[in-house]
């Protein structure tokens, strides 16, 4: 089926395929797409866009291979996840000490980095279905701060060293929506839930800029190999913000920006920074998108509100299902 305007252009760019796909359609066809001043103007046969062709015109023809419409991802946290593709990750660790001995093998390999980064450990895969002990990384790992993120980002595991950077101690108040994990002397165990989290941003804001734009630099390599053309980046966390909104501006302004990028702040309470922030970025590539809140936490680590009591047969059910989906 032919898609064109009914005024004739001439095309800047066309591009030619035996495999088009528009979405319209529940296959593939033979055709040619015809991009003007880099909007879409004709999807048409290979005889019919000879029309759309002019002396300026530059036309590529791709044979067998797909071409199709570009992905927005609707919901990721660019920073984060490219952090995660540049640290340790533990999913596959059985035990509290496999996965200490894994982030001590990583930390052998990044002597300079200011902390030790990690993700993804998820206690209810381990031999011993409980929360991890702040001890069990000081024994490998005493003298660098270790930040290690369990498999749903709402709760972090700490070793001591990390609390002392972070100033945290058995005095330290649970912020609101969050707990700091404690023994029965009160004394914090080396688990943060929730917006805890936040107590330790300094893990992150000491990452050097240089590493961070060269993880920008892959995560928009990556997006530009998958065809994903815009992405809704979640900035926030708990209590944690990641994404560094000048150094998206500074690909923009070196027209590096191959993905466009849409961004959430949080809903706190402020919305004057929103405003500002909504002023500030709102071109085609870089643009305030709204606002994120987060309403409940999650069941495997109990800050989920739940109807009824947490059981033991309730958390079987919802580790089971977590195993069916991964």
């Amino acid at each position: 089926m032919a898609i064109a305007m009914s005024i004739f252009k001439q095309a800047d760019l066309v591009l030619s395929s035996h495999a088009l796909f528009t979405g319209l359609e529940d296959t593939t066809f033979s055709g040619s797409v015809a991009i003007k001043d880099k909007h879409i103007i004709a999807v048409v046969s290979e005889e019919e866009v000879k029309s759309y062709i002019g002396p300026n015109t530059k036309v590529n023809v791709y044979e067998n291979q797909l071409i199709m419409p570009g992905f927005q991802d609707f919901h990721l946290h660019l920073f984060l996840g490219s952090l995660s593709q540049d640290s340790v990750w533990l999913i596959d660790a059985k035990s509290e000490q496999e996965t200490a001995e894994m982030v001590k093998t990583f930390a052998d390999s990044r002597p300079n980095d200011p902390w030790v980064i990690g993700f993804s450990w998820y206690h209810v895969f381990w031999d011993e279905k409980k929360l991890p002990h702040r001890s069990t990384l000081d024994q490998l790992i005493p003298d660098r701060p270790v930040f290690l993120f369990n498999a749903e980002c709402h709760g972090a595991w700490l070793n001591s060293k990390a609390f002392e950077f972070a100033g945290i101690d058995r005095n330290t108040p649970d912020p609101p929506f969050g707990e700091i994990a404690r023994d029965e002397n009160g004394g914090p165990t080396g688990f943060l839930s929730e917006t805890a989290m936040g107590l330790a941003h300094m893990a992150f804001s000491t990452i050097p800029r240089e590493r961070q734009t060269e993880l920008i630099q892959k995560f928009l390599d990556r997006a530009s190999r998958l065809g994903i053309t815009t992405v809704s980046d979640m900035l926030p966390l708990p209590n944690l913000e990641l994404g560094d909104l000048d150094s998206y501006h500074e690909f923009e302004k070196k027209d590096k920006l191959t993905t466009r990028i849409q961004f959430l702040t949080a809903l706190n309470g402020d919305l004057e920074r929103p405003k500002m922030l909504r002023e500030k970025f709102k071109s085609d590539k870089l643009m305030f998108s709204g606002l994120k809140q987060f309403l409940d936490g999650v069941p495997t680590t109990y800050t989920a509100y739940l109807v009824d009591p947490y059981s033991t047969g309730r958390i079987r059910r919802a580790i089971r299902l977590f195993r069916l989906t991964v």
